[in-house]
């Protein structure tokens, strides 16, 4: 654990710091002959209770600024994380900053592309970002929201 995430995120934890991440996410044991309790180490989930990184999000497309014609319009973002995503929740805003969706999906692993379709968007100015989480309940927006003006006729 502390090889990890020293190769990670350059933090060198304590041993003190890893023995308390294995005792609060190992599965109590209660030992009937002996009467004591233990505690089965689950190293994946103290890696996790230990995470306290936000994951990155980059805002793909349609880029900032984009002038559309088209009502129906599919937003991609990007997230990474070091150690394990869980969802991403998409936003969008119109010009009186009101949300009109925001769509979640769970996602996996420690990248994920994800695309939300949206369809009968209205004549006029947008916002859009993307916020992720991961397992340990850390979150980022984009840095950015991205700006979109649709245009039909």
């Amino acid at each position: 654990i502390r090889q990890f995430f020293r190769l990670q995120s350059n933090i060198i934890l304590t041993p003190s710091e890893i023995l308390n991440a294995l005792k609060s996410t190992g599965k109590k044991i209660y030992d009937l002959g002996s009467g004591l309790n233990f505690t089965r180490i689950d190293v994946y989930s103290a890696i996790i209770s230990l995470d306290n990184k936000a994951p990155n999000v980059t805002l793909i497309s349609p880029s900032n600024n984009t002038r559309n014609f088209n009502k129906n319009q599919t937003f991609s973002c990007n997230a990474t994380d070091e150690i394990q995503l869980n969802n991403i929740t998409f936003y969008l805003w119109n010009s009186s900053n009101k949300i009109i969706n925001q769509t979640t999906l769970n996602i996996s692993g420690i990248s994920n592309k994800s695309s939300f379709n949206i369809t009968n968007i209205s004549n006029g100015n947008y916002k859009w970002n993307c916020l992720t989480s991961d397992l340990n309940g850390n979150t980022a927006y984009s840095i950015l929201n991205y700006s979109l003006i649709v245009m039909f006729l």
